[in-house]
């Protein structure tokens, strides 16, 4: 007789203002797999009523928060202030016994990520589209390096093809 487990992603939004909208999809598919959302530890003990009545009702709705410091040493860009990340991954693990995490993010949280070095590996997909602009956003925002030999080293682990598509596996080395 075996016993079947059946995974379920948590939805993990870091949104240190928490700008999402009340009629967010992430409300109305509490029942499909939970959300936490992470936010500003500074912004929430300093906000308004509204602030704090808006956090209670999605928490009523089932919604898990979970407030993040300031980063210490870290060079603000974006919103002006860099959010401590480890808190969160503590939290995941200890609360919810998250041993991985997929990061569908954007190039602030990916910076981020990297600079409080928390990326172990990285997964790139690579299709055969070209696009530019010039002010388009970079894969990474924030991991400055002045030079080639100052940037954070990988090593190829596997290379996969979907059709014209390509995935690249990358073990991330600690940084020198």
């Amino acid at each position: 007789d075996r016993t079947t487990i059946k995974l379920i992603a948590r939805r993990i939004v870091v949104d240190p203002t928490f700008r999402l909208p009340d009629k967010s999809n992430l409300l109305s598919t509490l029942d499909a797999a939970p959300v936490t959302i992470a936010v500003s530890q500074h912004w929430y003990e300093h906000g308004d009523k509204h602030v704090k009545s808006r956090v209670h009702r999605w928490h009523e709705a089932g919604v898990e928060f979970v407030t993040l410091p300031t980063a210490e040493g870290i060079e603000p860009h974006g919103d002006g202030r860099a959010l401590s990340l480890r808190p969160l991954l503590a939290h995941l693990a200890k609360v919810h016994h998250a041993t991985n995490l997929l990061v569908e993010g954007g190039a602030t949280l990916l910076g981020r990520l990297f600079e409080q070095q928390m990326v172990d590996e990285l997964h790139a997909y690579v299709a055969p589209k070209l696009v530019g602009d010039a002010r388009a956003i970079p894969v990474l925002q924030g991991l400055q390096c002045k030079t080639i030999a100052d940037s954070r080293t990988m090593r190829l682990r596997n290379v996969m093809r979907y059709d014209d598509d390509v995935l690249l596996q990358y073990r991330v080395a600690p940084p020198q």
